[in-house]
């Protein structure tokens, strides 16, 4: 059981979920008969109970999202399928970001510090409460991140946290240990989880499906594949916070994101992602009261060289064969369609970090001439790659493939289910490259963000590692130099070293496309309270303020 979570648990946090979300789907609880699987008593997988229409004076305001791919759960951390969404709105998040001014916040915390280089403090407020009407304490907080080790989770592997070393100071405070400090480790949002109430449970219990939390809605109903209804707490601790506008949240799953876009613009939902191909159906039509709010999500698309599986990859002039080999912008149209952004470093143009180191000029004959350098004549160098039987990741690697063949590289490439090739990543052997991005995206659109695995030689994905000495230097300085001026110097140095070396391949930013009811909210709204398409801050958009 322990190992099934760890595969699934890399799913979601190698970052390669959005790739997938066309086809992912939840395996269904083991006994939820009553309350979650569909049943002659509930409604069908493509049904939602209807909510009728709000009129003046009505008590109950009701508002409907779409999210296609998967519907989610509540388990943070240890499913490849949570609903950032709906935990966002159950449990109080520890931290939280803004995506307007980058700013680390917290609605739980009065203070949080380093200590030391490998003590991190929080404080919590007195007057926290579970919707079971426990006290939340330190214990809670401290909790809410060893629990992700205990059962197995990868959620927070690589922050280097000692688990059996947090501890509660005292009823507020909690204490975590690292093996030296780690800055991101703010920006990675965790949901504080009733300790007591979990532990009783299980983490394999279905009480997940509608769990305690200390957030300001509940989850009142769960259809397995079809809807979450979310409900307004009237015991909600954080009530000073604002007056909620918004009593009742349902997400609805769709199988099929057309589908989806024909409720958004029939008005059966407020908003919802646009995938590629239904943002080129919105730009040919542009119907009335539609809009779309097209922003980075903070991250880029790059193509992975697998160092461990390939030796090849050591040698500098075969990696500028291939920079020079792809015309990247092609490629980057053909997968991404409209959406497409072009991206000359690891972070997005958006990014306030961002240095445009430039760009590689598709030139066939000097990639032959560099592929000579490296000692290959024609047809002497096959790469291998084994990647999901899936849309994107099948476009990237026969546009790849082609290219490569152009110059003399042969690309033997093999793709299998999902399930199956996650577990053949693990051991060097088989997958010399691959598309690669953060799928969490990166409110804070700091470097670091995009190339997050890119350290761990063991432990993650074989062909995610880079083995460059300079580059594992400066990708320390990022995540553990409490220095701003330095870790700012060596934020600019990486991405020049990146492109310079060729150790990566950006080609596009990672964007997210949001349609909205311009009759129900604004582009305002959308930009204030949703980080990306897989993760809206609904319990900020029910504030009464958020729609004024």
């Amino acid at each position: 059981m322990k190992k099934i979570r760890v595969l699934a648990a890399i799913i979601l946090t190698c970052a390669l979920l959005a790739g997938l979300s066309a086809c992912a789907k939840e395996s269904p609880p083991a006994d939820n008969s009553q309350t979650n699987s569909p049943t002659a008593d509930t409604p069908s997988a493509s049904a939602v109970p209807d909510t009728p229409a709000q009129q003046p004076g009505d008590e109950l305001v009701s508002k409907t999202i779409g999210v296609t791919g998967y519907l989610g759960t509540f388990l943070s951390g240890g499913s490849p399928a949570e609903s950032r969404t709906a935990c966002y709105a159950v449990f109080d998040v520890i931290f939280t970001t803004d995506p307007a001014t980058k700013k680390i916040s917290s609605d739980i915390l009065t203070d949080w510090y380093w200590e030391d280089d490998a003590t991190f403090v929080m404080k919590m407020k007195d007057g926290i409460y579970f919707s079971n009407g426990e006290k939340a304490t330190a214990e809670d907080l401290v909790y809410s991140y060893v629990s992700h080790n205990a059962r197995g989770a990868t959620y927070l592997d690589g922050m280097g946290i000692i688990f059996d070393q947090c501890a509660a100071r005292d009823e507020l405070t909690a204490v975590l240990k690292f093996e030296q400090a780690y800055l991101p480790f703010t920006d990675t949002e965790m949901y504080l989880i009733c300790k007591s109430w979990a532990e009783s449970v299980g983490f394999d219990s279905d009480e997940w499906y509608k769990p305690v939390g200390s957030g300001p809605y509940a989850c009142s109903e769960y259809s397995y594949d079809n809807y979450i209804k979310l409900n307004l707490r009237d015991d909600y601790w954080n009530k000073e916070v604002g007056d909620y506008y918004v009593d009742e949240w349902t997400i609805k799953y769709y199988p099929d994101a057309s589908t989806m876009y024909m409720d958004l613009e029939n008005g059966n939902i407020v908003f919802c992602e646009l995938t590629t191909p239904v943002y080129s159906t919105f730009v040919n039509s542009k119907p009335d009261n539609i809009d779309v709010s097209l922003r980075s999500d903070g991250v880029t698309y790059f193509m992975q060289f697998g160092y461990l599986d390939n030796s090849a990859w050591y040698d500098k002039n075969v990696r500028l064969a291939v920079a020079h080999a792809v015309n990247w912008e092609e490629l980057g149209r053909t997968i991404l369609g409209d959406t497409y952004i072009p991206a000359n470093s690891i972070t997005p143009n958006a990014s306030p970090y961002y240095v445009d180191v430039g760009k590689y000029e598709f030139d066939q004959e000097l990639a032959k001439e560099y592929l000579a350098k490296a000692g290959y004549a024609p047809g002497e160098l096959t790469l291998q790659t084994l990647m999901f039987d899936v849309q994107l990741f099948k476009d990237f690697t026969e546009a790849v493939q082609y290219y490569l063949s152009q110059v003399g590289i042969t690309v033997d490439a093999q793709f299998g289910d999902i399930s199956a090739v996650i577990g053949e990543w693990f051991s060097p052997g088989g997958t010399d490259f691959g598309p690669y991005w953060n799928t969490a995206s990166s409110p804070t659109m700091d470097p670091y963000r995009s190339i997050f695995t890119a350290d761990r030689k063991e432990g993650g994905l074989s062909w995610t590692f880079i083995d460059d000495a300079r580059f594992l230097e400066l990708f320390a300085e990022l995540v553990h130099n409490t220095d701003e001026t330095e870790r700012n110097a060596a934020y600019r140095e990486i991405q020049q070293h990146i492109y310079d070396e060729a150790l990566i391949i950006p080609f596009a930013d990672s964007v997210s496309v949001i349609g909205f009811r311009t009759d129900e909210i604004t582009k305002e709204q959308i930009n204030k309270y949703t980080l990306s398409v897989n993760f809206y801050q609904l319990h900020k958009f029910g504030l009464a303020s958020a729609w004024q």
